[in-house]
Parts: structure tokens; sequence; C-alpha cells
């Protein structure tokens, strides 16, 4: 099955947040309690950040499976003496796909 890129949609928070999860919770392993980190990111600015805009959550999906996600965000910063507009990557993540079945021995 293909690799699907596509913006996040209403629906997709709960794939998005166990990607995210999954992802960042080798980094955090000395604390048994879950502390706000990198896989928190992308649930806090959903719900807080009056700029967000799920054209620029961009998801990668293996079938029904969220297997990527990177988060942009917009942003002004100091470049050669002028401000200027960007898009700032807050997070990339990506997880294992899964892998096909493979074939009975005949």
């Amino acid at each position: 099955m293909p690799l699907v890129i596509r913006s996040e949609q209403p629906g997709d928070e709960e794939a998005l947040d166990l990607v995210n999860f999954r992802a960042f919770l080798a980094h955090h392993t000395e604390s048994p309690v879950p502390h706000v980190t990198e896989h928190d990111l992308a649930r806090y600015l959903r719900a807080y950040y009056p700029g967000f805009d799920r054209r620029y959550s961009i998801t990668a999906w293996d079938g029904s499976r969220c297997v990527g996600h990177a988060l942009f965000t917009p942003a002004r910063i100091r470049l050669l003496g002028e401000t200027v507009r960007c898009s700032v990557t807050i997070t990339v993540v990506v997880v294992g796909r899964s892998a096909a079945p493979s074939p009975s021995p005949s």
C-alpha cells in the first residue's frame, strides 16, 4: 500500500498524539511520570495557539496507521536586519512502517 502524505484533518488528533508519543518516548525513559515534552507540542498548539493551522500539520499514513508527522508554525524572525515571515519546524517524527506480510512458501 502506498504511503499517503496529507495535511492533518479533524479526527486525526488521537493518531497524531500516539505517533508523537511513540517517537519521543525513548528520550524520556528516566522518569516513570511523563512530562510535558516534544510529544505534547502538537496537542498543546492545536488547543491553545491561535495561529495553529492544520494545513501546516503534515501527516504520513500507512493505510489507517499514522506513521509520521511534521508540524510547522508561522513565525517572524530577524534576518539581515529585517523582520521576515517564515515557517518554523516544530516537530518531525517518523515511526516504523508496518511490513508487508511475506508470501507463504508453496
